[in-house]
């Protein structure tokens, strides 16, 4: 606060669910940076949902990211068209906007994590190798070049956070224990293929690294 010279602060997220790439994240600002006329500071922590996309579909050097759909990257569409047919009303989508929020909030988000986490220690072969990643970490720069564009378009200051990753390997059983991700499928659902060893999960983050510096 004391930097900003400023007595209080607004600190909002910008997130997707099992997206968070570079790309999707470019997309996102795209719509949302022009809602906002007087942000002091775009905070990146960004890498590792590049990994995890690549990792999901099967870390080939050949796997292709799927399009960036609005549907996909936006709950409610900011390209929504409207009509004059009752369901299409805007007065329609604003009815069922705030009935979404009337409904009594979902107590079960999140519970999958414990299944995904036992399933994960249940593994017994680990994946030592992927392919080429150097198509992963050329859209990881592309994304990244983009987000810088947009930020000075709306001459917004762009900070970027080196991202954590595994540093001690092998990990502390009680560290391991909390392990879900980094797997070909999706750990939400229980619907996994293999997991990436640490090994992998290191060097391909340290290529990330690198590549955001």
């Amino acid at each position: 606060m004391e930097v900003l010279s400023a007595p209080e602060a607004y600190v909002g997220t910008v997130g997707q669910s099992g997206g968070g790439d570079a790309r999707s994240t470019a997309r996102l600002l795209e719509k949302l940076l022009p809602q906002y006329n007087d942000l002091d500071l775009l905070i990146l922590m960004i890498g590792a949902g590049d990994m995890l996309a690549w990792m999901r579909l099967g870390a080939g050097s050949e796997v292709k990211p799927p399009a960036l759909t609005i549907s996909r990257l936006f709950q409610a569409n900011p390209e929504q068209e409207f009509g004059l047919r009752p369901g299409k009303l805007a007065l329609a989508e604003i009815y069922r906007r705030q009935r979404a929020r009337w409904r009594r909030r979902d107590r079960t988000v999140g519970r999958w994590m414990g299944s995904a986490r036992a399933q994960r220690a249940a593994a017994t072969c680990f994946i030592d190798e992927t392919g080429d990643p150097a198509a992963m970490l050329s859209q990881f720069r592309v994304g990244l070049l983009r987000i810088f564009k947009l930020a000075a378009a709306h001459k917004v200051p762009v900070l970027v956070v080196r991202q954590p990753w595994l540093t001690v390997n092998p990990l502390s059983p009680e560290d391991d224990r909390r392990m879900w991700n980094c797997c070909i499928g999706t750990a939400y659902n229980g619907r996994v293929e293999g997991y990436f060893s640490e090994r992998v999960i290191n060097e391909l983050m340290s290529l990330l690294d690198e590549a955001a510096a």
